[in-house]
């Protein structure tokens, strides 16, 4: 049998492939070797599920990317409120978490007088201005011009005139 032009099926090339079909089809059974975008089956005769970026599986229809916010298979599932950007595609696990937040899905508060702190952890990353240390607990030297210190030491980072 010999091979048809693209576009074309049949014994004798003589029917169209379908036009969901990005450019060939199966000259017997007429099913797409690939479908345009945002189609999936045999035939692509199917929309890929709504929450998709870009494309699914031809055969599953299964999302090969969410849109920002979902996840699951077919993007069907919401990523927690206090994910930053976006959440991983099978298990919903934040990849970062919005300011004052941590945890897997960043479900739980950081440390009081903690403006960010590590995700895994909840260690304090940035304290509210004077407070340092590692929970953002112990108070900055009065003085220390504008109440600021070092984050990790406490040493002041400037001090008013006259003071050390």
């Amino acid at each position: 049998m010999p091979e048809c032009i693209t576009g074309k099926q049949g014994a004798q090339c003589e029917l169209n492939c379908p036009v969901q079909c990005k450019d060939k089809c199966d000259k017997v059974t007429g099913n797409c070797q690939e479908c345009i975008d945002g189609r999936h089956g045999n035939k692509c005769e199917l929309d890929c599920p709504a929450n998709c970026n870009g494309n699914c599986d031809q055969v599953t229809g299964n999302c090969l990317e969410c849109i920002t916010g979902n996840y699951g298979a077919q993007c069907e599932l919401n990523c927690s409120v206090h994910c930053k950007d976006n959440c991983n595609k099978i298990t919903g696990n934040c990849q970062k978490c919005i300011d004052g937040r941590y945890g897997i899905l960043c479900g739980q508060n950081c440390p009081i007088n903690c403006k960010m702190c590590e995700k895994e952890t909840g260690q304090c990353i940035v304290c509210i201005p004077g407070k340092f240390d590692t929970l953002c607990s112990s108070t900055c030297a009065v003085t220390c011009k504008d109440f600021e210190c070092d984050q990790r030491t406490g040493k002041c980072l400037e001090c008013y005139p006259g003071k050390y």
